[in-house]
């Protein structure tokens, strides 16, 4: 197991299907209190196949994109030389017994679930459904009134919107749905990767639910991104609403991963 290069790998990303690694390069580029090392089979060669290892203060996150044994056993040596650290996280793309039977002859594991959200991306531009707004409805990109409106609204009552409105970005992308010209609810999205926009929140108030106002803001967000030179990325769908506006908006699931803890005595 050799340890890539991260720059060789955000090249390897940026060239190769980009937005399917979107969470990858974020990742690689915008490290913080998080340190990211990714490992494959051969040295100095990226692949779509690798160990992804992301350290965040005591917690130790190992990605596993391969079904190569001896990738997967390397990764788990590596485990056992970090011994300092409190939890460690195994993340998987989906249940593969063979590769769970792998790491359970260095650990014990527990804790095994499915995460409730996946990672959705706009993968073809023609599979975003034609925008339908009804006639009560109107839809639109936030105007600096609206904005210094908002801020005063309950924070508890719309998702601390009103909060976040006080450190708002001029590249930050806020789309407000009004029905009978009542807010009903909004989309908030951030640029800070290159041209992608990815979605922080959607959120439709409890007295407007059951209209898909998710779906329309989520085909109008990716329209105007489209329209104006940006790429409309969904991220994480943090709920089964969530998911259901993604996949009826186009977006199309790009990493759903299967969680479970080890510890670190290995199984004598």
């Amino acid at each position: 197991m050799y340890k890539i290069d991260n720059d060789k790998m955000l090249n390897y990303f940026q060239s190769n299907e980009e937005i399917k690694f979107f969470d990858d390069c974020c990742d690689i580029l915008f490290e913080d209190e998080t340190k990211v090392e990714f490992y494959t089979m051969e040295e100095n060669k990226p692949d779509s196949e690798f160990i992804k290892l992301l350290t965040d203060s005591d917690v130790l996150k190992v990605y596993i994109n391969t079904k190569s044994v001896n990738l997967i056993e390397s990764a788990c040596k590596k485990i056992l030389e970090i011994n300092k650290l409190e939890l460690t996280e195994i993340c998987l793309p989906d249940i593969d017994l063979q590769i769970i039977d792998i790491i359970r002859k260095y650990f014990s594991i527990s804790d095994i679930c499915n995460c409730e959200w996946g990672i959705y991306a706009l993968l073809s531009n023609e599979k975003l459904p034609p925008l339908n707004i009804p006639h009560n409805v109107e839809i639109a990109v936030a105007s600096y009134e609206q904005i210094e409106l908002i801020k005063n609204f309950d924070n508890d009552e719309w998702e601390f919107l009103p909060k976040r409105l006080n450190n708002i970005r001029q590249s930050d992308l806020l789309i407000l749905l009004y029905k009978n010209n009542s807010l009903a609810g909004y989309l908030d999205a951030v640029r800070h990767y290159k041209n992608y926009y990815n979605i922080r929140n959607i959120f439709v108030h409890e007295n407007f639910r059951g209209n898909n106002f998710g779906s329309l803001m989520t085909i109008y967000y990716a329209n105007y991104c489209i329209n104006n030179g940006f790429i409309p990325h969904y991220g994480a769908a943090m709920s089964k609403h969530s998911e259901n506006a993604a996949i009826k908006s186009g977006f199309e699931e790009t990493k759903h991963y299967y969680f479970f803890s080890i510890q670190k005595e290995v199984i004598s």
